[in-house]
């Protein structure tokens, strides 16, 4: 297992980013908001047999870090990958000076929600996207 970590949204790591979460979706969010991620940030790569398996972004903000873009290859999920991708993103995190970490999960991804709790995530509140 290889674990990369990029100072910025390179080639290779958009290209994990729309491998794991599929291209049709992804492409203009890595295109014009991901490249553009303020440093000191974080964008985490795990590779497993050769293959883009598991990602993250982690973007120093003050004292904390946000946790965003979390996603894992469908064959090589159960794994503990994204517990690898996590405390790659911690460690860089404490070396920023940031004491905590935050992200946002969707309510419905059951696993994930696990993972996240198993690893001291608490819940803090609830959000809704408004379509007008």
């Amino acid at each position: 297992m290889d674990v990369v970590i990029h100072p910025a949204a390179n080639a290779e790591w958009l290209a994990a980013y729309q491998a794991l979460n599929g291209p049709e979706d992804t492409s203009p969010v890595a295109e014009r908001v991901l490249a553009r991620v303020p440093s000191p940030a974080a964008f985490v790569l795990i590779r497993l047999d050769g293959r883009d398996a598991a990602i993250g972004m982690f973007v120093a903000d003050g004292d904390r870090a946000g946790v965003f873009c979390m996603a894992t290859r469908q064959e090589y999920r159960r794994r503990g990958l994204a517990l690898t991708v996590l405390g790659a993103g911690a460690r860089w995190a404490a070396a920023q000076d940031c004491h905590s970490l935050y992200l946002q999960v969707e309510e419905g991804t059951v696993a994930a929600r696990e993972l996240y709790s198993r690893v001291g995530f608490a819940h803090s509140h609830r959000y809704h996207y408004r379509v007008r």
